[in-house]
């Protein structure tokens, strides 16, 4: 892939992206159409941010799988790169329509697990054994903004590791144990249990 990226031209891109769509059942009409459109922008965004890019290429859509505690995290990352101190950055490609909060990066638990992930070697096998993060980022490409939106988390260092390593370590022992705290959080609006969750107002009414 590393290869793929450096020898094709947009135009190319895109007519690899003409040629897929092409084959998708994403149905008629004026909703197809947008549909494909939407996608056309996203590739257009994603070809900007990668010539745009400096950070050499390592790996795409690679899984991995670590333990902390009695914690199994396994996942698969869309990008692996390195920087030009030799660190490693996990890249994550966002397709939908809301960014993560600003207040949330520093301790954000999907780049923190990326993170731990290169720290506790979950990619010896492609990087020589290479471990020093060079922190996470989040690249927003499906909203309506024109250009790419980069959300940075900074390395994980020293003493700033254990923050994800607690967090990982407390949702084992939740996931473990007999009772479950419902907690109010940004995801409770598409949640399918709300109607029954304590925390919400409709999931504490019993009567009609």
């Amino acid at each position: 892939q590393e290869a793929a990226e450096q020898r094709l031209t947009d135009e190319q891109l895109r007519s690899r992206f003409d040629l897929v769509v092409r084959q998708l059942d994403v149905g008629t009409g004026w909703f197809a159409a947008r549909q494909r459109e939407r996608a056309a922008q996203i590739l257009d965004k994603l070809i900007a941010w990668m010539r745009g890019n400096d950070r050499a290429f390592v790996a795409a859509e690679r899984d991995f799988r670590i333990v902390i505690g009695r914690a199994v995290l396994s996942g698969q990352v869309d990008r692996l790169e390195m920087d030009e101190d030799g660190r490693l950055v996990v890249v994550d490609l966002k397709t939908g329509k809301h960014s993560a909060r600003k207040e949330d990066l520093p301790q954000h638990a999907q780049l923190g697990a990326y993170q731990l992930a290169v720290v506790e070697g979950a990619f010896d096998d492609v990087t020589g054994g290479v471990r020093l993060t060079g922190g996470a980022e989040l690249i927003q490409i499906g909203g309506t903004q024109k250009k790419a939106s980069v959300q940075r988390q900074d390395p994980l260092t020293g003493d700033d590791e254990s923050w994800a390593h607690e967090l990982v370590r407390r949702c084992a022992d939740g996931m473990a144990g007999a009772v479950f705290d419902a907690v109010d959080n940004d995801l409770c609006r598409a949640c399918p249990v709300r109607t029954s969750c304590p925390v919400q107002r409709e999931g504490r009414q019993v009567t009609a």
